[in-house]
């Protein structure tokens, strides 16, 4: 082999260590990166799971000791009405707030003007806090979905229950200081694990299903979870971290692309 034979292969002996060692290198950071990613957005789904279930429970209290008033006070529906304009007052996200019989029967409501519940919402509604033993939250399914609106209720010993629609709007305002990247989603799955809320954009699946996707088979009965998923609404690949609110049987996630 001539001097030029043996330079060349003293650098390619030399060059193909050093690719090694440097892909090894690359692998590393991008493990290391990959794993605070990770842990970022788990952090960012725990914190932001611990602020809606505060907040439900903010919402929730009044509810449970206008449930007991209005028990008491069954057969003075004035009193009860007046019980509920106070509150409504002091409420700006609330639209209205009612007592319902067993029959979805308004009996009493503020403002006066707002239309019964759909049937089939409240028997859903019913059904859930049956289930729950308990208030429960969820969807009013018959709102708009660029504008959602969400139902939470309190059980009346006895039967009926207390009920405010709250705009979705207050979700936007809770999670605002959550710090999304560009391209980020966060969003609320309630107990039957479909869409309660998705912040930032609209889509057309908001309350469909989607407990047969990877998002929830990672979760489980885990507190909190990483998972890489293409998203079954933007069709968009992220990583998502996702956490359990407590008490609200609610799952709240943050994506990252």
């Amino acid at each position: 082999m001539g001097i030029r034979g043996r330079l060349i292969a003293l650098s390619i002996g030399v060059a193909v260590p050093l690719m090694l060692v440097g892909l090894v290198a690359l692998v590393g950071l991008w493990r290391e990166s990959r794993e605070q990613l990770d842990l970022s957005v788990e952090k960012q789904a725990e914190l932001a799971a611990v602020a809606f279930e505060r907040w439900v429970d903010g919402q929730r209290q009044p509810l449970t000791t206008l449930a007991v008033y209005a028990a008491e006070r069954g057969e003075r529906p004035s009193e009860v009405r007046e019980d509920l304009a106070r509150v409504v007052g002091t409420r700006p996200n609330w639209m209205d707030l009612r007592v319902i019989g067993a029959a979805n029967n308004n009996l009493a409501v503020h403002p006066e003007t707002a239309a019964p519940l759909a049937p089939e919402l409240a028997e859903e509604l019913f059904a859930e806090m049956r289930r729950r033993e308990a208030w429960t939250a969820m969807r009013d399914w018959s709102s708009d979905a660029e504008h959602p609106v969400l139902l939470i209720g309190a059980p009346i010993a006895g039967g009926g229950a207390v009920v405010a629609r709250v705009d979705g709007a207050a979700l936007s305002e809770l999670f605002k200081d959550i710090g999304l990247s560009s391209g980020g989603v966060i969003a609320v799955f309630d107990t039957r694990d479909r869409l309660l809320y998705r912040g930032a954009t609209t889509v057309p699946g908001v309350g469909v299903d989607v407990s047969y996707t990877p998002l929830f088979a990672a979760l489980n009965e885990r507190r909190t979870a990483v998972v890489e998923s293409v998203s079954p609404y933007d069709h968009i690949e992220r990583v998502y971290g996702l956490a359990h609110a407590g008490a609200t049987d609610h799952v709240v996630m943050v994506g990252t692309s």
